[in-house]
């Protein structure tokens, strides 16, 4: 950043001198050169500053979509622990209803409606 106020001091500089009087005059081709390659200097450092703050907000766009992918890997591996658990659950639950209990005849007739009694097992726990 130094060196572009440097040239901006440079160019405010040579636009605030005084004007020679007319015998004092420099050539026009001389003063536009430096002018020109002071304002090609500039134009190439404002597009290395855009290039850079681009790079850089397109490394932090990826950085968060990586953050984002890695949270949502996370929920997933969370959800999966949590169905194995209500598995298990369930299945310690099935295994330890009696079928000729009250519970286990009415349990029958609630698992009609699911595909297997293990689902059933899981919805019927976790309502509860």
């Amino acid at each position: 950043m130094d060196s572009i106020d440097k040239l901006l001091a440079e160019l405010k500089a040579n636009y605030e001198q005084p004007k020679p009087e007319p015998s004092q005059q420099i050539p026009t081709r001389s003063v536009s050169i430096p002018l020109s390659k002071s304002a090609n200097s500039i134009d190439n450092l404002l597009e290395q500053v855009k290039t850079e703050f681009e790079q850089k907000d397109l490394a932090l766009e990826l950085q968060r979509q990586e953050q984002l992918e890695q949270e949502r890997i996370q929920q997933a591996e969370i959800a999966a622990k949590k169905i194995e658990v209500l598995k298990k659950q369930a299945q310690d639950w099935l295994d330890k209803l009696d079928p000729y209990s009250p519970e286990g005849l009415w349990f029958e007739q609630f698992a009609e409606t699911y595909p297997s009694k293990l689902e059933a097992a899981i919805e019927y726990l976790h309502a509860q």
